[in-house]
């Protein structure tokens, strides 16, 4: 197995898209450890390798492209996308977000970039997102981390402009954002809002993040069939309209997690070995199965107790490092939430009692 790949380290947005106060690389590194062999080349590389030398190719190139939305201001000085800001920062080379940052978009990338400019040494950080606060695509434990850190949200909000500090500098100055009575899509996807009379607010921003979505880069340059504009469009068995090439991962689905991504990949893989005259099973059996214990026995101390929750730095200390925050467990405390476990599996080895006349 051969993988290309376009940067200068693998690991795609798991190593450049995620911060790494949430996903340090050693964690990464040990990760990609297993792969056999990997062949670093370009974009242009890789997509004229598509069908030639290989038996089988697949394509999961993800989507590391940020959208900048066609609003006024929008391409004026200190005016970042998302995909650019958090690779920046885990690349070591993190983007100017001196003063005060607006990021736009409610979604956790959008989290990601606030609490990553926060960790970048920011003044101030608003989030500003169409959506009401129950409609928020980001996790409730994102929004009350980042809270805790010193980020204001302001949901359901229009975003009218991105204004200049002044007249002709050509850098942003402020941004405009109007509060949304109303908010929904139409039958062509497009947002539609009704606004607040008088809800205008104008935020001070020297710098603007847009956070409202990401797409695939290079597709329309393989040759394949696309669909809903950059993205691959594949069959059931994930095969894409090109002989002996598949897709997976973001490319297809659209920016979703990294697990929906691991769990498609391996669909694709076992597509791909039915393909080359496998049977398609690819599961592995990693440990020795261990028969359950017909003894349930007393229940343990502790066992009704409430769950052993991980333990979270102060804000105060996670706000200025871009260390992991969320403290594993200790061995006991393991040990004490392991011991909860209902053992559920003892019910694959019940078995109907006989009645007398089956003796």
């Amino acid at each position: 197995m051969t993988v290309f790949e376009a940067n200068e380290k693998v690991g795609g947005q798991l190593r450049y898209g995620i911060p790494a106060y949430r996903l340090p690389d050693a964690t990464v590194d040990h990760e990609v450890a297993t792969i056999c062999e990997i062949a670093r080349g370009t974009d242009a590389e890789s997509r004229a390798l598509l069908g030639e030398g290989f038996d089988a190719v697949l394509v999961a190139v993800g989507t590391h492209v940020g959208t900048r939305l066609p609003m006024e201001g929008a391409d004026l000085a200190g005016v970042y996308v998302n995909t650019d800001f958090l690779k920046a920062a885990r690349t070591g080379a993190p983007l100017d977000v001196s003063g005060r940052v607006v990021v736009l978009g409610g979604g956790n990338v959008a989290y990601d970039c606030a609490r990553t400019a926060v960790r970048l040494g920011a003044e101030k950080v608003d989030v500003a997102c169409l959506e009401s606060l129950d409609k928020m695509t980001s996790t409730p434990e994102e929004r009350a981390e980042g809270a805790e850190e010193g980020v204001e949200l302001h949901d359901a909000y229009a975003f009218t402009s991105i204004n200049e500090v002044e007249p002709g500098s050509g850098h942003v100055g402020s941004v405009t954002i109007h509060k949304i009575e109303r908010f929904s899509f139409d039958e062509n996807h497009r947002a539609v809002t009704e606004l607040v009379e008088g809800g205008e607010l104008t935020l001070p921003a020297d710098h603007v993040i847009f956070a409202v979505g990401q797409r695939p880069e290079g597709t329309a340059e393989m040759g394949l069939e696309l669909t809903h504009g950059p993205y691959v469009a594949v069959g059931d068995d994930l095969a894409t309209s090109a002989e002996g090439v598949w897709a997976a991962g973001d490319c297809v689905t659209g920016t979703k997690s990294v697990i929906a991504a691991i769990e498609q990949g391996r669909e694709a893989a076992s597509s791909i070995d039915r393909y080359l005259g496998g049977d398609g099973d690819i599961t592995a059996e990693l440990l020795d199965p261990d028969a359950p214990s017909q003894r349930i026995g007393k229940v343990p101390a502790g066992f009704y107790d409430g769950r052993v929750e991980p333990r979270i730095a102060p804000a105060e200390e996670r706000a200025h490092s871009f260390d992991t925050f969320e403290c594993p467990y200790t061995e006991d405390e393991a040990r004490c939430e392991a011991s909860r476990c209902l053992q559920c599996d003892l019910r694959l080895t019940l078995h109907a009692p006989r009645l007398w006349n089956e003796y």
